[in-house]
């Protein structure tokens, strides 16, 4: 779940090449939880428990972009300072 988050941020932030491997990387990932889920767990419908990982995701990408929104806005009107740990996060 974590590296859907990052991969699909990186995709979504830097764009062109970098997009691109990125996308790479969560075929990748995709097809090695089908080949868990298939092979190892012998569950082949497991698409509750992904919509579940998915809104999860989901959830996390809204908080991120709501207090970006809320960075930004204080940003623009100099309203208070902030030091964060990864301000990479807000921009």
């Amino acid at each position: 779940m974590l590296s859907q988050l990052c991969f699909h941020y990186v995709g979504k932030r830097f764009q062109g090449e970098i997009l691109k491997i990125s996308e790479k990387f969560q075929e990748i990932l995709a097809d090695d939880l089908h080949d868990y889920y298939v092979n190892e767990m012998r569950k082949s419908n497991y698409g509750s428990r992904m919509a579940q990982m998915m809104r999860i995701n989901n959830l996390i990408q809204k908080e991120v972009y709501k207090h970006r929104e809320k960075m930004d806005l204080a940003r623009i009107f100099e309203v208070f300072c902030v030091e964060v740990s990864h301000p990479d996060l807000f921009l």
